[in-house]
């Protein structure tokens, strides 16, 4: 799905591109990240396994939206990722170049 990345930059950075940037300063973090990634269509995911003894199962939880959810299948995080990254690649390039001409002197 193909987002229109302006839109998301002008509703959650005033400043536009340039403040995105910024927020990799202090690690990109902030009080709006679960509605960006939503409006972004995607998720925040990790995964976790757990070995039970003395059987030595394996338990697999995704991290999705803030909480460990047991899962029997995980999409992993580079595939989902990847597919977004390619879809959106313009984006990528032009930040990139946009965070040089911030950073660079």
């Amino acid at each position: 799905m193909k987002v229109d990345m302006s839109k998301v930059i002008d509703k959650y950075y005033s400043e536009g591109i340039f403040e995105l940037a910024l927020t990799t300063v202090w690690n990109g973090s902030g009080d709006d990240d679960l509605e960006i990634m939503q409006d972004l269509g995607l998720k925040f995911r990790t995964i976790l396994y757990e070995r039970h003894s003395p059987e030595n199962e394996m338990a697999v939880f995704k991290f999705e939206d803030f909480e460990f959810v047991p899962t029997e299948d995980f999409d992993f995080l580079d595939s989902s990722f990847m597919l977004f990254v390619e879809e959106h690649i313009e984006f990528f390039r032009d930040f990139v170049r946009d965070m040089d001409s911030c950073f660079l002197t």
